[in-house]
């Protein structure tokens, strides 16, 4: 946790999460505790959720918990990382349009995303 606390902190972005989850004291992936954990916290269904991953553990930890999954390559080849619904090369470079249908959003008259 002190490692996340540090990132967020030091990013400024303490004020967009609801709640943060450590895998410290849980099963390492990829074991799904920590993305069910994070789920229950924040009282989502684990099918309304999309994890972002690099790893493969990861990957099969967010598939196992019935999530959907970003793979980002930055540390293992497209390959490696199949099992994710998306594989992108950037998250800078991924359409918001492929995360919503991710998530079956819609988009309204007014540009908001509705479930």
């Amino acid at each position: 946790m002190a490692n996340i606390l540090a990132v967020i902190n030091e990013l400024k972005l303490a004020s967009y999460f609801d709640t943060l989850v450590s895998a410290s004291a849980m099963s390492g992936k990829p074991d799904p505790a920590v993305f069910l954990e994070s789920a229950r916290r924040i009282g989502v269904e684990p099918a309304n959720c999309v994890v972002i991953e690099d790893a493969i553990p990861g990957v099969q930890a967010a598939k196992s918990a019935g999530m959907k999954c970003i793979a980002v390559l930055t540390t293992n080849p497209a390959a490696a990382l199949s099992a994710a619904d998306v594989i992108a090369e950037r998250l800078d470079l991924l359409p918001v349009k492929t995360v919503c249908q991710l998530l079956n959003l819609s988009q309204d008259n007014q540009g908001k995303f509705h479930f």
